[in-house]
């Protein structure tokens, strides 16, 4: 067993980004945006062009990570996307503020 699955209690955890990878991904968006789509695939060949990344493990998060800023992106400018849920006074618990 690996040593992140003795530490998550043998549970598999999902995938995080580091900062880095996220930063990047914003920056390429901000100032490439026409370069890159929700084709994940075409956003690792576009990252390739642009980013001379030394491994596929980061230009594929990169890739990634573009892909989902734009998906979201998308799906704010169709609608699809809605705010958060804010609970009314009586059913919040201790843990949660108020905003």
């Amino acid at each position: 067993m690996s040593r992140q699955s003795l530490e998550s209690g043998g549970r598999k955890l999902g995938s995080v980004r580091t900062e880095t990878i996220k930063k990047l991904a914003r920056e390429l968006v901000q100032t490439r945006h026409e370069k890159f789509s929700t084709d994940y695939e075409a956003n690792k060949k576009s990252i390739d062009e642009l980013v001379d990344s030394k491994s596929k493990r980061v230009r594929n998060q990169v890739a990634g990570y573009v892909t989902r800023l734009l998906v979201i992106e998308n799906q704010k400018l169709a609608g699809e996307f809605g705010e958060a849920p804010v609970l009314p006074a009586g059913e919040r618990n201790e843990h949660q503020t108020l905003t």
